[in-house]
């Protein structure tokens, strides 16, 4: 799922849904040096079980923004993701998961230290 100019894709995993059922988001985050595929890869069959929709961000750099020093393109990047992502699926509600600088990462987001014109 493309997001900001310039940004690298997202990778989304959708389970089936039945009448627009609302699902929970639970934008995962990578470690330093990871990829937002290999994060799905091992997901999948948890959401597919418990209906979750998947949001694999790709940092912009090798780790993420705040990490390198402030909050910038990767915060910009999420806004357009959650904005895209929002249009195309019913959401009622989310969840961040991260490994390593991810979790950093996750843990910052959720703490409100990162803005979001969604959140």
């Amino acid at each position: 799922m493309p997001g900001s100019v310039g940004a690298p894709a997202a990778e989304v995993y959708a389970p089936s849904v039945k009448n627009g059922e609302p699902l929970r988001l639970v934008l995962v985050f990578h470690g330093a040096g990871g990829r937002a595929g290999r994060s799905l890869e091992r997901l999948a069959s948890y959401a597919a079980r418990h209906p979750l929709l998947l949001l694999a961000v790709q940092s912009t750099g090798p780790t993420w923004d705040v990490i390198r020093g402030d909050y910038g393109p990767d915060v910009t990047n999420i806004d357009s993701l959650l904005k895209r992502i929002s249009a195309e699926y019913p959401i009622d509600r989310y969840a961040l998961s991260g490994f390593s600088d991810g979790a950093s990462y996750a843990c910052r987001w959720d703490s409100g230290t990162a803005t979001s014109s969604t959140r």
